[in-house]
C-alpha cells in the first residue's frame, strides 16, 4: 500500500504504482480547485482576499503542479497580497515565482506596483 511507504522510496509493485499515481492525481485535481476558488474570492471584493490568498497557499502546498503553474499560483498570491498591502510578502512571492518560471509576465507586471510601496522606487504619479 503506496500510503505506508517510506518517503522517497521506490514502488515496488504495479499496485503502489497505481497508488502513488492516484493520489499525484488527487493532489494536482486539489491544487487546480483551489487556484479556481481562490480566483471566486478575488473576484468577490475586498473581503474575501485573505480567503483568495489561503486558497493559493493550500494549493502551492500540495506541491503537485509543474514549476510553471506553481509559479502562476505565487503570482496570484502576489496579487492577493498587493490588494491587501502586504507588499513584502507580495515581494517575496514575487522572488518564488520568478524562480520557478522567469517568464511569468503576470508577476514581473506588478513588479513596479510593489517594488514602489516598499521604497525601493519612487511611487510613479
Amino acid at each position: 500500500m503506496a500510503l505506508l511507504m517510506e518517503k522517497r522510496s521506490e514502488p515496488q509493485t504495479e499496485s503502489e504504482r497505481a497508488d502513488l499515481d492516484a493520489i499525484a492525481s488527487l493532489k494536482e485535481n486539489t491544487a487546480i480547485e483551489l487556484k479556481d476558488k481562490g480566483n471566486e474570492y478575488v473576484k468577490m471584493g475586498k473581503k474575501h482576499f485573505a480567503d483568495a490568498i489561503d486558497c493559493y497557499t493550500r494549493a502551492i502546498n500540495q506541491q503537485a503542479l509543474s514549476d510553471s503553474d506553481t509559479s502562476i499560483l505565487f503570482s496570484n498570491r502576489v496579487h492577493g497580497n498587493l490588494l491587501l498591502g502586504n507588499y513584502r510578502r507580495a515581494l517575496t512571492d514575487a522572488e518564488d515565482s520568478i524562480k520557478l518560471c522567469s517568464t511569468n509576465v503576470k508577476v514581473l507586471k506588478f513588479l513596479p506596483c510593489y517594488c514602489s510601496q516598499l521604497g525601493f522606487l519612487p511611487l510613479m504619479r
